[in-house]
């Protein structure tokens, strides 16, 4: 899948923050500058993934898969990404969601989804603020 950011998209609203979660570490980078700067809340630091580029992260729990809303949200600006959810020892590509940024994670019968790879596709750098789930 090839997403292209939204520069400033919004954070979701507060009413969901209370059930939000985030990065809590990252596995690896490669290509990438400042790669710490995508855990936690928005906060407006950007982790750099440059052409080719790939960042592997782990979230603070696992995705609870929605029937008709967006599973999580990349708050990101400029570049194109693909993203990838790692289920069952296998990367599986994640699909657009309905809202800039969101996404669906791909459904797996009852195995817990925590760990995304967001790979640059594009010519330009991506910057990744924050992943919400």
């Amino acid at each position: 899948m090839g997403v292209s950011s939204t520069a400033g998209t919004p954070a979701i609203k507060s009413g969901q923050e209370a059930n939000e979660f985030y990065v809590k570490e990252i596995i690896s980078s490669n290509l990438v500058n400042n790669p710490h700067y995508a855990l936690g809340k928005q906060d407006d630091k950007y982790a750099e993934i440059m052409p080719g580029g790939e960042l592997v992260l782990k979230m603070e729990k696992p995705f609870l898969p929605q029937e008709q809303y967006n599973d999580g949200k990349i708050i990101a600006k400029d570049g194109e990404y693909s993203v990838a959810a790692l289920v069952q020892d296998a990367w599986r590509e994640i699909f657009p969601g309905v809202v800039p940024g969101g996404f669906k994670i791909p459904k797996s019968g009852q195995v817990q989804v925590d760990t995304l790879k967001i790979l640059n596709i594009g010519n330009e750098r991506v910057y990744i603020d924050s992943i919400v789930g």
